[in-house]
């Protein structure tokens, strides 16, 4: 009898941050749980395309609520007030059979309000999960009681480095990154600077921006001093591509490994993509984010607290005994679950 693990995906194409952090769930899984099968199962509809008119979802098939795994595995920000609505026909299929766990790894909220609290603590209180890994310190302490096992956690988009150590770009550099999907970019002028150290970066109001705003406004160079502007778009199947490539230097692609190598490789990084950000911090470059969003809570978590005001590098050793430190956790709860399996 083998053990199975079921990594429920998150719809990649329509945000492509959202491959960090489930690739990386998906590294600690089979890094740790050696003895398991650990497989993605395919993403849901409702969590993927912006479903607006929704009369045609009665013919969605939900495939993922007809596996039978032993851990099925949710990761990400979910703990919003569409929680419920979105997985609840899904969880009752899943696990009415006595046998599935639920495990929620990397685990955030969006608003963080009150009423998302207690819609989503209401629900996993019918549903209470196995195995709880939090990405920020809000999280655990909104919901960790209702979980078996617990862990206070970072987000695991910073494993990217161990899954995808990259290949170097050398025609290309030197170059910065600026991704700006949600706002319009600040005004960013390098010239006269050689080392990147020197380079103070722009004030910028943390306000999104109508799409039609950005398209007839902005006016965005190619460099900026020596450094190319390399511009990679996360919203992929959101919006058609003439917008995405809109700015010079625009990189989009269906796959993550791309985006991750230019974070991998650039000097620096301005970005409104939180998963942007814990990308090219994760490689040891500087960042600097620019949002009001409350999902950057896990930057906080991860020790980098005053990224949204100035560029800051993450402590590589920091994060690296994070990473070690939920494997271990991981590990002793796996290895009370294996041992009544036979492989």
């Amino acid at each position: 009898m083998s053990h199975t693990i079921i990594l429920h995906d998150s719809n990649k194409p329509s945000n492509i941050g959202n491959a960090f952090f489930t690739t990386g769930v998906k590294y600690m899984l089979k890094t740790v749980c050696k003895k398991s099968i650990v497989l993605s199962g395919p993403s849901k509809t409702s969590t993927g395309w912006p479903v607006r008119l929704n009369y045609n979802m009665k013919n969605d098939l939900d495939y993922i609520s007809y596996s039978e795994p032993d851990w099925f595995v949710i990761s990400g920000p979910m703990l919003d007030a569409k929680f419920p609505s979105k997985y609840e026909k899904t969880f009752e299929k899943i696990f009415n059979n006595g046998i599935t766990k639920l495990v929620i790894l990397s685990a955030g909220g969006i608003e963080y309000s009150e009423q998302e609290i207690s819609i989503c603590r209401r629900f996993l209180k019918k549903y209470p999960p196995y195995i709880m890994f939090t990405r920020d310190y809000e999280t655990y302490e909104n919901y960790a009681d209702l979980a078996k096992h617990s862990h206070n956690g970072i987000c695991n988009a910073f494993f990217v480095s161990d899954y995808f150590p990259g290949y170097p770009t050398p025609s290309l550099e030197p170059y910065i990154i600026a991704s700006f999907d949600n706002s319009k970019e600040p005004e960013i002028d390098l010239n006269g600077i050689d080392n990147i150290d020197h380079f103070i970066s722009p004030d910028a109001q943390f306000k999104q921006v109508h799409r039609l705003q950005m398209l007839l406004n902005e006016t965005v160079p190619k460099k900026s001093g020596k450094f190319t502007v390399v511009r990679p778009n996360h919203n992929v199947m959101r919006l058609p591509v003439n917008f995405l490539l809109r700015k010079p230097n625009t990189f989009i692609s269906q796959s993550y490994e791309g985006y991750l190598n230019i974070y991998k490789n650039c000097s620096l990084t301005l970005t409104d993509r939180v998963h942007g950000c814990v990308a090219a911090l994760s490689y040891g470059n500087p960042a600097r984010l620019y949002t009001n969003s409350k999902r950057a809570f896990l930057l906080n978590r991860a020790g980098v607290e005053n990224v949204k005001n100035t560029i800051v590098k993450a402590d590589l050793d920091r994060l690296g005994e994070e990473k070690d430190v939920m494997k271990k956790s991981l590990e002793n709860i796996y290895k009370i679950e294996i041992k009544d399996y036979i492989t």
